[in-house]
């Protein structure tokens, strides 16, 4: 996951939870016509319970009009304990058959451990397919693991 993704959800979070109230949902949708002759829809959704924690979740998803379709999502939450996270993703399918995919996530705890995985994976018309990920995870007492699958 690259860090605009991370940082645009972490605004967003912020953002949002500065409307919603103790214990509140808001959500917000909207549908358009666009530039490649298809169309793309857009969603968020922002929780904020009564203990502080808030979470934000948005999708979108958008044709090109000659049948390719990628859709990207993402979500942060912060607990009321001081724990925070973000995922986020993004997948496309070709009108070919093709498709790839890319996600990740990172969670942090208050007493200081986290952990932090990326991966992609792709398909290709024929059939082909590929894929790989990496996990750190590092603990609050300085333990780390590292590892990555392909």
């Amino acid at each position: 996951m690259n860090a605009e993704r991370i940082l645009m959800m972490v605004a967003m979070t912020a953002a949002l939870a500065i409307g919603a109230n103790a214990q509140s949902v808001k959500h917000v949708r909207v549908v358009r016509r666009n530039a490649d002759g298809g169309v793309t829809s857009t969603r968020g959704t922002v929780a904020k319970g009564a203990d502080g924690g808030v979470v934000a979740h948005e999708r979108r998803t958008s044709t090109n009009g000659q049948g390719s379709v990628t859709t990207s999502g993402g979500t942060a939450f912060r607990g009321p304990n001081g724990t925070r996270g973000v995922r986020g993703g993004t997948t496309t399918v070709n009108s070919d058959g093709s498709a790839t995919h890319k996600s990740g996530f990172a969670v942090s705890g208050k007493n200081g451990g986290s952990i932090e995985s990326t991966g992609s994976s792709e398909r290709g018309a024929d059939g082909s397919a590929s894929g790989e990920r990496q996990t750190d995870i590092t603990t609050n007492n300085g333990g780390t693991y590292q590892g990555q699958t392909t």
